[in-house]
């Protein structure tokens, strides 16, 4: 029998997206549920504040398992992390986000080994140095919420579903954006595209909290039309395989 790489995976207790209360469960899905089925892996859980003694893992874990490469989720100090001799793995996304939360400074601080998302390795080098270690995993499908989908030909035909976050409407954001370079958070930028397709007339629009098909629901809000818009201009998101896995026919960016 093979034995099983042993997980230590560590995050804040007060990560809001490791419950079923935020409105994107896809991250709760993948670190709770999907990890816990992998029968190569027995993964064992410690929600910490904002320090973890992580000497208490040393000659029990094969791996540590960092929620992100970051503080905003993850304890800010790992008591030990230099000297366990426990390789270190950590998702990381928003990639354009490191300069403004000086995210590569946490490289040594938590002696990070490898990093994984769901985004292209191209993309990570060209915020990341090139000595750092990526792949890209594709995750955020929880199966249960597919399977009996709505069949094709009985959903909404004669528009398509746009929703998720837009780029602000007032003029003076318009007008501050223009004089300004790209930046992390600021949706003129990064939807733009799919703010562009709020003002067809075949478009159906919804902004993330604005319906009743939040987290686990969104699947059935897909599943009410035949086709949806996946549009986010730097990089792809969970979207871009939430719609397709619901049976809609998928306009990306």
């Amino acid at each position: 029998m093979q034995k099983k790489i042993r997980v230590a995976f560590i995050y804040k207790k007060s990560n809001i997206f490791l419950t079923l209360k935020h409105f994107d469960t896809a991250y709760y899905h993948f670190f709770i549920d999907a990890l816990k089925r992998n029968p190569r892996i027995d993964v064992t859980y410690f929600p910490s504040d904002n320090e973890f003694d992580t000497n208490i893992l040393k000659g029990k874990f094969d791996i540590i398992l960092l929620y992100e490469n970051w503080n905003y989720n993850v304890p800010d100090k790992l008591i030990g992390i230099d000297n366990i001799g426990i390789p270190v793995i950590a998702r990381c996304g928003d990639f354009h986000a490191t300069k403004r939360y000086d995210i590569i400074s946490y490289h040594e601080k938590y002696n990070i080994d490898y990093y994984f998302g769901f985004s292209h390795p191209d993309y990570f080098y060209k915020f990341y140095p090139k000595k750092f270690n990526y792949k890209t995993i594709i995750f955020g499908l929880e199966k249960s919420l597919y399977e009996n989908i709505q069949p094709f030909e009985n959903r909404i035909k004669n528009k398509i579903l746009n929703s998720g976050a837009i780029a602000h409407a007032n003029i003076s954001h318009k007008l501050k954006s223009r004089f300004k370079k790209p930046t992390h958070g600021d949706s003129i930028f990064e939807y733009k595209l799919r703010t562009m397709c709020t003002k067809l007339p075949y478009v159906d629009y919804t902004s993330t909290l604005n319906h009743d098909y939040v987290g686990d629901k969104y699947t059935i809000l897909l599943q009410k039309y035949q086709a949806a818009i996946a549009a986010t201009t730097n990089f792809p998101t969970i979207k871009y395989w939430e719609i397709p896995a619901a049976g809609c026919l998928t306009f990306m960016e």
